[in-house]
């Protein structure tokens, strides 16, 4: 491969984002003639002013082992290959210039309150939470929701019936979700993830000190970290991705940051409200008082995920569970583009 045949897509604070054309790529079909296809993918490199720092090396040695542990979820990004601070993953590949994030899809909502574009809200949500719920639950594929337990099974001991996370993504935001074919979201970027240790006295998984305080997605107990107010603060577990994850779900829901615009001089301004677990405010272009299903569920999930104390919220598979549900409990008319349009069209005319 030359380097006129890379195209630059852009680059983070570590890593350098190319596009690369694979071809001859061999298909196999049982009974059929072997068969090839073209793909692009990326190419990830470490930039060329960075130095190759041994952190370097564990930042994306993480990276690449929790996507290889999650290449059974449809909506974790695929890893194809990794060799020291480089790696092969799957093309955030929409087919839109411009909108291969999450981030960039939310905006493109803003301003539009129709069945069409809440429902395709309502199944983004959806989708990532279910993301989430498989990165949690690596160690436990099989595990059953609480709400599906028989009373015998919630008679059993917590430990037997209940997974503890062993895997916490920790920066989890509407950037690091790409966006790929069919408008699919997949979770990325795992190179500050934690894999959790486990105690066998108390037959749970380690908790992990906090190492980031900017405040804009992460749950309030992150911010007691480095803080004079705040002494002991108690370890992290996974029930910080959950937070994060009310947070995601508010800005598909309104279009916006939940903590308004992003800046360095209003970051000791909105951390102590985090800290003190202040809830974020919806935007005031946003009916609160909305009864359009789809909205109204993801509302209901977004509140649940954002609660002050990590031992109130749910687990992701919880979460996933009810926002599926929703999906699925929509009315079959709901959401149709051309009843929808039909409607406007006659609107019109009367």
């Amino acid at each position: 491969m030359k380097e006129e045949e890379l195209a630059f897509l852009g680059q983070g604070w570590f890593r350098s984002a190319w596009k690369m054309d694979v071809g001859g790529i061999p298909e196999y079909e049982e009974g059929e003639e072997e068969d090839f296809f073209d793909e692009s993918v990326v190419l990830k490199t470490l930039r060329i002013e960075r130095d190759f720092l041994e952190e370097y090396y564990e930042l994306h040695r993480r990276d690449a082992l929790a996507m290889e542990r999650l290449t059974f979820s449809p909506y974790v990004l695929d890893i194809y290959g990794y060799c020291g601070q480089s790696a092969i993953n799957e093309l955030a590949n929409f087919g839109i210039e411009g909108l291969a994030s999450l981030e960039k899809i939310s905006r493109q909502f803003r301003g539009i309150d129709v069945e069409p574009v809440n429902k395709i809200k309502l199944q983004l949500a959806s989708m990532v939470a279910a993301g989430v719920s498989h990165m949690h639950s690596i160690d436990y594929p099989d595990h059953i929701p609480e709400a599906n337990l028989t009373e015998k099974q919630k008679l059993q001991d917590a430990s037997t019936r209940r997974p503890n996370a062993t895997l916490v993504h920790y920066d989890l935001n509407p950037r690091n979700i790409a966006i790929v074919k069919r408008g699919k979201p997949k979770i990325n970027d795992f190179n500050v993830a934690e894999f959790l240790t486990w105690d066998p006295k108390t037959n749970s998984t380690c908790g992990f000190n906090g190492r980031f305080r900017e405040p804009w997605w992460r749950a309030p107990e992150e911010m007691h970290f480095n803080n004079a107010n705040y002494t002991n603060p108690a370890p992290l577990t996974e029930k910080v991705d959950i937070y994060s994850l009310g947070n995601i779900l508010m800005n598909i829901l309104t279009t916006h940051s939940p903590r308004g615009t992003m800046t360095k001089e209003l970051q000791d301004e909105v951390r102590p409200k985090v800290a003190r677990g202040e809830l974020p405010k919806l935007p005031s272009d946003f009916n609160a008082n909305t009864t359009d299903p789809a909205l109204t569920a993801i509302m209901k999930a977004m509140y649940k995920c954002l609660r002050a104390l990590p031992e109130d919220r749910p687990s992701a598979g919880e979460i996933a569970e009810e926002l599926a549900l929703a999906v699925e409990s929509l009315p079959e008319e709901y959401g149709d583009k051309e009843k929808f349009y039909a409607s406007m069209e006659k609107g019109l005319e009367d």
